[in-house]
């Protein structure tokens, strides 16, 4: 659950926890709140049915902060690739979420 992973984000501030899925078709908002409010938590974009909460991502705490997946060989990378370019993300955006997310540069 959302709120037990935030806890363990809360307890170690120098790890950084990735919410696989964004949490999942039930659970988006409650992650997206929970990374809004800890800089050590990212989200990843793999099997989230919903490009308009990608976007809402990128709102809420900012590109660098959200990973590009695929979750293959469940989901094909192409169908994933095209959900982010759904979101409705500039061409910058698009390059943090793809490839610029990495090695901790995600904090600042």
């Amino acid at each position: 659950m959302p709120e037990e992973v935030a806890e363990a984000a809360r307890l170690c501030p120098q790890a950084t926890v990735i919410f696989g899925h964004m949490g999942g078709y039930f659970h988006c908002e409650a992650v997206l709140e929970t990374a809004r409010s800890l800089p050590n938590v990212l989200v990843d974009t793999s099997a989230i049915p919903y490009p308009r909460m990608i976007r809402r991502a990128l709102e809420a705490f900012g590109a660098k902060r959200v990973l590009y997946a695929s979750d293959g060989p469940g989901c094909l990378p192409a169908l994933e690739v095209e959900k982010v370019r759904l979101a409705g993300l500039t061409p910058e955006e698009q390059v943090l979420v793809f490839a610029g997310t990495s090695g901790g540069s995600w904090r600042g």
